[in-house]
């Protein structure tokens, strides 16, 4: 499982405009021209991984296999976080907070489930939110359910939101099981 966080630039959702202005002197001869552009020029970019930083997490897997909660941003598609099962389970919700390293301006988040064939753990509902201090977490910034399937998938903010920190709460799994993976 991987999570890519997307921002560093806000979404604006108007086109893209040009305006052309010409100065002309009293014969008619053009004296000066100037074009002006605005609009969005560059589209949600991943944030680099480099300073990113575990705060927190409710639970992983140490006993039977390497299911660290660092996993879930190490950029290896191969590795994953897993929740406890090794002597216990507990239940949904599971938490993992990230420090980002910097204050971003989000636009959303990808999701990467588990790409070695298991499905035990995949994400069904969840909620995310964002933090300047990594303490103060206010009302989600998203929540829904994702596809159950392998596949990367986005989920993007209703409006662009700043902040240094991200908590992903993984509020059910498809399989039913209490693990997130």
């Amino acid at each position: 499982m991987d999570f890519f966080f997307l921002g560093a630039r806000r979404r604006i959702r108007r086109l893209r405009q040009t305006f052309s202005f010409e100065f002309i002197n009293r014969s008619g001869s053009i004296i000066d021209a100037y074009t002006i552009e605005s609009g969005p020029t560059t589209s949600p970019q991943p944030i680099p991984q480099t300073g990113w930083s575990l705060l927190s997490v409710d639970s992983e897997e140490l006993t039977r296999e390497d299911g660290a909660a660092v996993n879930a941003f190490d950029g290896n598609t191969s590795t994953i976080w897993h929740t406890k099962y090794a002597g216990g389970s507990p239940a949904h919700p599971h938490d993992i907070r990230i420090a980002l390293g910097d204050t971003y301006q989000l636009d959303g988040f990808r999701y990467l489930p588990r790409q070695d064939g298991g499905d035990n753990g995949r994400i069904k509902q969840y909620a995310f939110y964002v933090s300047n201090d990594g303490s103060s977490w206010g009302a989600p910034v998203a929540t829904g359910s994702f596809a159950d399937n392998a596949s990367e998938q986005a989920s993007w903010f209703a409006a662009p939101v700043s902040g240094a920190y991200v908590r992903l709460v993984a509020l059910s799994a498809y399989d039913g099981d209490p693990w997130t993976s």
